[in-house]
């Protein structure tokens, strides 16, 4: 059996792939899809780099961030 590999975003090409593949009972395709980021995460994600670039996103340590959480949960539960 041949192996073979192929790399595409043309979703033509790989609707023309899957009809060669159902000529052949034997064949078998398999993907490996890279993930990727709908349109609306994209935009999101643009977003926020813009708001980064601009000095609105405060970053914290994960020490200052469990201290923070923890008394925020504290708070809650009073």
């Amino acid at each position: 059996m041949t192996s073979m590999n192929i790399q595409t975003s043309n979703d033509s090409i790989v609707e023309a792939i899957r009809a060669i593949i159902a000529l052949d009972p034997k064949a078998v395709i398999t993907y490996e899809n890279e993930p990727s980021l709908s349109a609306a995460d994209q935009k999101e994600l643009e977003k926020i780099i813009a708001a980064d670039d601009r000095g609105e996103i405060e970053y914290k340590t994960f020490d200052k961030f469990d201290r923070d959480m923890k008394s925020f949960l504290k708070g809650l539960s009073a």
